[in-house]
């Protein structure tokens, strides 16, 4: 069933890149992720769930896990918990790192939006909380640069 973040239905038009219309309300198009194997020349990584568990170990791209309230899963599966331990992933040999260094204003998202009670176009206490951490970013990169000598931070 569709619900306010839902991205399993069409409501923007085709879900092709090069029609510039994106399936659901999470994007009208390509987000920084897709980018990544386009400049790099790879192709794109498969969605986790088009996929046998076989050939989850061995796709050579990585996969997508896409869960942005696809409706196909409640959360992020736990593999990717792993990308949140940057340490553990240096210890295996990673030295060029790609991180978000700013979360966007979450309580612009349809689903906050029609789960919170609000006076403005957006949930402002959510964007106050989002904005407060991305102030504190700044200062855990360069302590991250610090422990993971030798590394790329982009």
């Amino acid at each position: 069933m569709a619900n306010s973040t839902d991205s399993t239905f069409a409501d923007r038009g085709s879900p092709s890149f090069s029609s510039g219309n994106a399936m659901g309300p999470a994007t009208n198009g390509r987000t920084v992720v897709d980018f990544i194997p386009q400049v790099a020349g790879l192709p794109f990584p498969p969605p986790i769930l088009r996929l046998s568990k076989a050939q989850r170990k061995t796709t050579p791209t990585g996969v997508n896990h896409g869960s942005a309230s696809s409706g196909k899963q409640p959360s992020p599966p736990p593999a990717i918990k792993i990308f949140v331990s940057y340490p553990t992933i240096y210890k295996l040999g990673a030295r060029k790192f790609l991180l978000d260094n700013n979360v966007s204003p979450l309580g612009c998202v349809p689903a906050n939006i029609h789960a919170k009670k609000h006076n403005t176009s957006c949930v402002e206490d959510i964007n106050q909380r989002v904005a407060f951490f991305n102030g504190l970013l700044p200062n855990v990169l360069t302590k991250l640069e610090k422990i993971l000598t030798g590394s790329t931070l982009v």
